[in-house]
């Protein structure tokens, strides 16, 4: 009997530790599956913010690009500069929060001043323009042949 007794409790025992092991190697997997998620989310959130910052840098270029033929720009011209300038002001504005370990907040709040600054002074170099060319064909239209 007393082998019997050694030989259940052993067997318990060994129920028992199975169990015990069984139970861990879930919490394992459970807390493994929980780590892969966290890092796609991660990794989705890293994605996210590298197309934004691809997106701005190709929108900065742009508005350099268009900046550069101020010369031949007319009222048309002006108002799709100020919708790019804005939906990158945007773009930027929404990217702050998110872009706090790259660059810091000030760094983008001055970008997007410049850019504010570049427009008024696009702006004011198209009216300098304009009243140019009006200056222009004053001349010609009125001096005597």
């Amino acid at each position: 009997m007393k082998v019997e007794r050694k030989l259940q409790a052993k067997i318990i025992l060994g129920y028992i530790v199975i169990l015990i092991v069984g139970i861990s190697m879930a919490i394992l997997l459970l807390h493994e599956h929980k780590r892969i998620q966290q890092i796609e989310t991660e990794t989705e959130d890293v994605r996210r913010v590298r197309l934004n910052i691809n997106t701005a840098h190709h929108r900065i270029a742009t508005l350099a690009m268009l900046g550069e033929s101020i010369i031949g720009w007319n009222e048309a011209d002006y108002r799709h500069y100020h919708f790019l300038r804005l939906r990158t002001d945007s773009l930027l504005q929404v990217m702050k929060p998110h872009c706090r370990e790259y660059v810091r907040p000030t760094q983008i709040d001055t970008l997007r001043n410049l850019l504010s600054e570049k427009e008024a002074h696009l702006l004011h170099l198209t009216e300098i323009l304009a009243r140019q060319d009006e200056a222009d064909s004053l001349l010609v239209n009125h001096l005597p042949e």
